[in-house]
């Protein structure tokens, strides 16, 4: 059971009084606890007979013409007379009205115009545009949940872009209301609604699968949980591409794996609804791009590139292809340096008599599985089997933050099927080692122990106070006046506040790339969970970092990715570099609930021999 305080008394008497009508008037944000559930709304096993099996279906595509992408994306409440998932009217935040947003495709050198419109308070008269935005939770503790879910902006994730300015800038939020001008950025960190993002993609940037979504504190996990993301993909350059990889792109698939709590009146309005304790959270069907169970139609022998996207806000996946094997060419939009072939031998075990079904299960879920955690992508190629039929592409998923599997909700679905015809194409082949090495090396340069000049340290803890319950609430009748208070969700012991920044040192131009010697912007980073009750996953804007994992062989595998899981008890170091972006952007966890309640921390790149810890804090309405 959840029980919190609603005191605000952290907040002036005036401001109490603006956000008060402010919520009033906000058509989603005001409580349901009155409002009678929806039969068709109410938890229940999907019946796949009845709403699984539909063609799949691509979200919209929108792509660069000579050099320009340009788009306007509306911030809109989805409609429940025609947005429905399992039969259930869903009034969801949204990109233009779809449970998905639409897939940008660019180049390298590109640049990316984007209009966004937030229409989220259309119906709010009277409030002032420095008032809409304010979250009551306090970054001191001892405040309500966040409940202002309204306030969005864009973050285009995984993509090594500037984080300033009109660019990938997650520190402004654009208003519910009309904002005509930016007058309010610089002092309130409010932007002008519509706003105006102009992200130029470098020249030389890797080619691979991003994506792109909201990030305002407290209320990012809602937006995302609602459908609130795109998939950014920045094309191959053919001249560097394998045949095999350009063939395989033809008839290539997305798959935007959406965990959407919808509680039992279609609606996301809670910021419990994040919790892991809620049927509806644990339980509801993991999606594709807004479809459940679609179907995929393949030819004997062909090979098609398949694109995952992990958008969940809190749970992990586990993705296996009935008796396919899982061409793993990419993690986190960054091609691997090999071809890790995942087999699936699933269906080839004998369980009956071996005695040893638990060993097997375990040796399953850990090499013969293609795993992502909530912010991570996995490309892969798939080569259709010779024998005709309808296959499975199953998921098992389990919340990613616990640590005892008994309480992880661990289910299996089928999230896809697969139809293969009797009309075999030409085998277009798979891309060699040699080939892949080659593209791993026009990425990446790695990085040797000894070329880090500074250890990051960013230890993800919580400050739980006596009486507190796993789902992120704590009541505890000895903390003065306030009995019931959330858990401090922190980075090395501190809960997010933007006027706290860490300096880290810009690589200059002209680093030398195979120096033996310590390098200026280059840092290792030690990560680690010191929260005994749960796992955290680190992400880190603007500069992917290094790291290793085992391969499907057993070996260890160098590659480069933007988000890990981090397990409690399990530190890991990984390497960086600084490079080309200056700018003040964040570092955090990615299970989104624990990221809008404080475990969050600004970071600034920072050009060598400039003024370290000399920014000055924004009035920033967390």
């Amino acid at each position: 059971m959840f029980y919190f305080n609603t005191t605000r008394s952290q907040l002036p008497a005036g401001c109490l009084t603006a956000l008060f009508i402010a919520l009033i008037a906000m058509p989603a944000q005001a409580t349901e606890y009155n409002t009678p559930p929806d039969p068709a709304c109410v938890y229940k096993d999907i019946d796949l007979a009845t709403y699984g099996g539909k063609p799949y279906e691509a979200p919209p595509v929108i792509e660069s013409v000579n050099g320009k992408l340009e788009t306007k994306l509306n911030v809109v409440f989805t409609n429940p007379k025609t947005t429905q998932i399992a039969g259930c009217g869903v009034t969801l935040r949204s990109y233009n009205g779809k449970l998905v947003g639409p897939t940008l495709r660019v180049k390298p050198g590109d640049t990316i115009y984007i209009s966004l419109d937030n229409k989220l308070g259309a119906n709010l008269l009277g409030v002032s545009v420095t008032e809409v935005c304010k979250n009551p939770h306090n970054v001191y503790g001892g405040s309500p949940l966040p409940e202002n879910f309204n306030c969005t902006n864009l973050h285009t994730h995984g993509l090594h872009v500037s984080p300033s300015g009109q660019a990938d800038n997650v520190l402004v939020m654009v208003p519910p209301i009309p904002n005509p001008n930016n007058d309010l950025e610089a002092a309130y960190s409010i932007s002008a609604n519509p706003r105006q993002i102009v992200i130029k993609i470098p020249e030389n940037h890797p080619s691979g699968t991003f994506w792109y979504h909201p990030h305002v504190h407290g209320a990012t996990g809602v937006q995302v949980a609602s459908g609130m993301e795109g998939a950014i993909i920045v094309e191959d350059v053919p001249a560097k591409t394998p045949e095999s990889i350009k063939k395989a792109n033809i008839n290539e698939k997305i798959f935007m794996l959406q965990t959407i709590p919808y509680s039992d009146t279609g609606k996301i309005d809670d910021f419990l609804a994040l919790g892991d304790d809620r049927a509806y959270v644990r339980n509801r069907y993991l999606m594709v791009n807004g479809q459940i169970a679609p179907t995929i139609k393949m030819h004997p022998g062909e090979v098609q590139r398949w694109r995952f996207i992990d958008s969940s806000f809190n749970r992990s996946v586990q993705l296996a292809l009935e008796q396919h094997n899982l061409h793993e060419i990419a993690v986190d939009g960054n091609y691997l340096s090999q071809v890790d072939t995942w087999v699936n031998n699933w269906e080839n075990k004998d369980y009956c008599c071996t005695g040893k079904l638990n060993q097997e299960r375990t040796f399953k879920l850990k090499r013969q599985v293609v795993e992502l955690m909530p912010g991570s992508r996995s490309d892969v190629l798939v080569q259709a089997s010779l024998k005709p039929g309808i296959y499975k592409l199953e998921a098992n998923t389990y919340l990613t933050g616990r640590l005892d599997p008994s309480t992880a909700s661990f289910s299996r679905e089928t999230i896809a099927f697969v139809e293969i015809d009797k009309n075999p194409v030409a085998d277009t082949g798979i891309p060699s080692n040699a080939e892949m090495a080659k593209l791993y090396a026009g990425s990446f340069t790695d990085i040797k122990n000894s070329n880090v000049k500074y250890n990051q340290i960013a230890s993800f803890n919580t400050d739980q106070p006596k009486g507190g319950n796993d789902g992120g609430i704590a009541c505890d009748p000895d903390k003065n006046a306030t009995p019931c208070f959330p858990i401090g969700f922190q980075v090395n012991n501190q809960v997010f506040d933007p006027g706290k920044i860490r300096d880290l040192e810009l690589s200059p131009k002209l680093t030398p790339s195979n120096s033996d010697g310590p390098q200026t912007g280059t840092d290792s980073w030690t990560v680690s969970s010191a929260d005994p009750t749960r796992n955290h996953v680190f992400h880190i804007h603007t500069n992917a970092f290094q790291t290793t994992r085992s391969d499907p062989l057993g070996n260890t595998e160098t590659l480069w990715r933007d988000t890990l899981l981090v397990k409690y008890g399990q530190p890991q170091t990984v390497l960086t570099r600084y490079e080309d972006f200056d700018g003040v952007t964040v570092m955090h966890c990615h299970l989104l609930s624990h990221e809008d309640m404080g475990m969050m921390q600004v970071i600034e790149f920072k050009k060598s021999g400039s003024t370290m810890g000399s920014k000055k804090s924004k009035k920033y309405m967390h």
